[in-house]
C-alpha cells in the first residue's frame, strides 16, 4: 500500500492478507482487477490456515451482504418510481456484483480443496437466495396480475448468479 492506503499488488504477508481481507468492500475494485492475485503469496499460510480461512469466510459473507443490500435499494427504486421494466437490470447488475465473492478462487496459496468446498457452499446459499427470491417475485406478479411484472420475472429467471 502506498501512503494513500491505495492497493498496488496483492499483500505478501498475513497481517497484510488479514488487513485486505477486513476491507475487502474498499478493495472489490482490485479483486476484479483481471491478473490482480498473479503470484500472491503468504509465507505463514500453512499455520495460520484455519484463521486465514475465517477471514476469506467472512470476506465472501461481506461481498454478498453488500450486493444483496444494493440490490434491495434497486428493487426498491425500481418499484417505487413505477420502473417495472427496470427490475430485471437490478438484477444483471447483481449477478455481475456477486461474482466478486468468489475472488478466493484466485489466490494461488489456498488449498484446493478449501476452495472447491467455500465455493459450493457459496454457490448453494446464493441458490437458496435465488430462489427466495423468485418465490417472492412470482407471488407479486400473481397478486398484481402485471403483465409487465410477469415479463420481468420472465428476463430474471434467465439471469445465473454464479
Amino acid at each position: 500500500m502506498d501512503n494513500l492506503g491505495e492497493v498496488k499488488s496483492p499483500p505478501s504477508d498475513y497481517v497484510g492478507w488479514v488487513s485486505f481481507l477486513e476491507n475487502i468492500e474498499n478493495n472489490i475494485r482490485f479483486i476484479e482487477t483481471e491478473g490482480f492475485f498473479e503470484g500472491a503469496v503468504c509465507p505463514e499460510y500453512a499455520a495460520v490456515k484455519v484463521y486465514f480461512h475465517k477471514y476469506i469466510e467472512n470476506a465472501v459473507n461481506t461481498v454478498i451482504r453488500q450486493s444483496v443490500t444494493e440490490l434491495q435499494k434497486n428493487i426498491r427504486r425500481c418499484v417505487e418510481s413505477n420502473e417495472i421494466s427496470s427490475l430485471h437490470l437490478a438484477f444483471v447488475r447483481f449477478s455481475k456484483k456477486v461474482k466478486n465473492c468468489t475472488f478466493f478462487v484466485k489466490i494461488p496459496f489456498v488449498d484446493e480443496d478449501y476452495k472447491n468446498e467455500l465455493l459450493a457452499a457459496t454457490k448453494l446459499e446464493l441458490d437458496r437466495f435465488r430462489s427466495s427470491m423468485l418465490e417472492s417475485l412470482s407471488s407479486d406478479v400473481k397478486k398484481s396480475g402485471s403483465s409487465f411484472l410477469e415479463e420481468e420475472l420472465f428476463l430474471i429467471k434467465k439471469i445465473k448468479l454464479l
